[in-house]
């Protein structure tokens, strides 16, 4: 099977490249919060996965 992965882009800057090269998961996780009261924002991004042959959890 093909590998597959992300590439992050942020304004069209490359800010992260996540993959794997094995059987396992990867896994991206975009959190945007609004406070319309403050008028703040922030975005958070996860990136994580699991190693199935390793059995070990990475981010």
């Amino acid at each position: 099977m093909k590998n597959l992965g992300f590439n992050v882009y942020l304004n069209g800057k490359l800010i992260s490249t996540n993959g794997i090269n094995a059987d396992g998961v990867v896994t991206q996780i975009v959190t945007l919060r609004t406070d319309v009261e403050n008028d703040e924002q922030s975005l958070e991004l996860y990136s994580g996965g699991y190693l199935s042959k390793e059995d070990a959890h990475y981010k």
